[in-house]
């Protein structure tokens, strides 16, 4: 699984983790997690202002090691 179109940018606070912004709407996504059906987890990078999926991802180790390479390939 993977980030789809609409991650971007994020902001940073000392201390915090990144905020990641989606491209639509210019708000602030929402990680949360969430049951696929017969018991399987899933996780997913959400807009709360449009209702629209970002990302989803089948692990929260997943989720975590690719929004941190989107995040190191974009902070430079």
């Amino acid at each position: 699984m993977a980030i789809y179109q609409g991650l971007d940018g994020f902001r940073v606070r000392a201390g915090a983790e990144p905020t990641y912004i989606h491209s639509d709407c210019k708000q602030p996504l929402r990680r949360c997690g969430g049951l696929l059906g017969r018991g399987r987890q899933n996780y997913i990078l959400k807009c709360d202002a449009c209702n629209r999926i970002v990302g989803e991802w089948a692990t929260v180790d997943e989720m975590n090691l690719e929004l941190l390479a989107w995040f190191e390939a974009n902070a430079a």
